[in-house]
């Protein structure tokens, strides 16, 4: 396709061993590492690692979802608190007869 380039053509690539573990990092600073077919898809390199914004939106959003659900469950046993209420005063105490009488 017209403005297609080789990736020779753009950057350095350098065949061999991975280097040490401590020189990755996962905060986006430095030179990215790509590894052959774990990180590149059909046309372009994927991070392997989300950076650090990335984690803290992510964790953002897992809190807020832990909130709802903690929520949910107090309304639930407020609402079930209520209808035991409701049953008893309706079918075992019989109020709504009672107060018609």
């Amino acid at each position: 396709m017209a403005g297609d380039v080789q990736l020779g053509e753009v950057a350095e690539i350098i065949m061999g061993q991975s280097p040490p573990g401590e020189t990755y990092n996962e905060h986006g600073a430095g030179l990215p590492f790509f590894q052959g077919v774990a990180d590149f898809n059909y046309r372009h390199p994927t991070p392997r690692f989300k950076r650090e914004s990335d984690r803290r939106a992510i964790a953002h959003i897992l809190g807020t979802l832990d909130d709802k659900i903690d929520l949910n469950r107090q309304m639930n046993e407020t609402l079930e608190a209520m209808g035991r209420a409701l049953f008893k005063s309706w079918f075992i105490d019989f109020e709504p007869v009672r107060a018609k009488l």
